[in-house]
């Protein structure tokens, strides 16, 4: 038995894709967007990635602040994984490996490409750009694909490929995340906790269910609530329009954060400091 792990760095800023792949993407006409924005000053005591409405230091290009070009860029970075990923099927297939396997093709974050005034950056907020991720499955012996309808966690994945292994999980227990998503018990609708990334200003909680989301700011306590499917860009908050389904979200919040608190847990070891090495290339990336 064997686990790989490709981990593609790309599409992440900075966006440094090859010239001849961006001059697709300027002229798809996919992205007609002409805002020019500011670049964020070299001495700026902001952090990267911690300021809104302005390109962040790591990512300025000459003098380039076309919104367009940086998009088609990053479109160009999907567009390298996406070849990286036809080698690896490929070869699977040579080695006549691609039949009897899993494979999984996800992402840890999305990218902010401007909504909500946060260019070229995730993590600092929890809305749809940076938790709305790919999820594609193929399991072993699988000839026909399908689109699963209904949210799902990155917190599924896990123990969906143990179960997919017989390996057994002690799902249902408290003890692991997630749910076996091939599982005819777990088809259901489920409400999942969403939460932004440690390290940013502001903590952001929430729920999310296929048609709402539910976010409450900490400290402060400012809520926001937005109707997915009329408002798919989450631009309007409707938390005080929708009194009666916000304090439903917010209960069932409550009573969700309240069973994680109540139940038992599995400690991951602890992870050994980090050299100066690891920090220097994690300050290169903007981190």
């Amino acid at each position: 038995p064997t686990f790989v792990w490709l981990h593609f760095l790309e599409p992440h800023g900075p966006y440094t894709p090859p010239d001849e792949d961006v001059a697709d993407f300027l002229e798809d006409g996919l992205f007609p967007d002409e805002r020019r924005i500011p670049r964020q000053p070299l001495d700026s005591e902001e952090p990267d990635g911690k300021l809104l409405g302005a390109i962040p230091r790591y990512h300025q290009l000459d003098d380039e602040d076309r919104v367009s070009v940086f998009v088609a860029r990053y479109d160009a970075e999907i567009r390298q994984v996406d070849r990286a990923i036809g080698r690896v099927l490929q070869r699977l297939r040579q080695k006549d490996l691609f039949d009897p396997s899993w494979v999984v093709f996800t992402s840890d974050h999305g990218e902010s490409l401007g909504e909500h005034d946060y260019f070229f950056e995730h993590g600092w907020f929890a809305y749809e750009p940076t938790l709305h991720v790919p999820l594609m499955l193929k399991v072993p012996e699988q000839k026909k694909g399908a689109q699963v309808e209904g949210q799902v966690s990155l917190l599924d994945l896990h123990a969906t490929l143990l179960a997919g292994l017989g390996v057994e999980t002690g799902a249902g227990s408290g003890l692991l995340p997630g749910r076996d998503l091939f599982a005819q018990e777990n088809r259901s609708e489920t409400s999942l906790l969403i939460e932004n990334s440690d390290g940013y200003p502001g903590k952001y909680f929430g729920l999310r269910t296929s048609d709402w989301k539910y976010i409450i700011r900490s400290p402060e306590g400012s809520e926001e609530l937005y109707d997915l499917r009329a408002d798919p860009t989450e631009e309007a908050n409707v938390a005080q329009r929708e009194g009666e389904h916000l304090a439903r979200m917010r209960a069932e919040f409550q009573a969700l954060i309240q069973r994680i608190e109540e139940s038992p847990r599995v400690h991951a070891p602890q992870a050994a400091e980090d050299s100066a090495a690891t920090l220097k290339k994690l300050g290169d990336l903007g981190y």
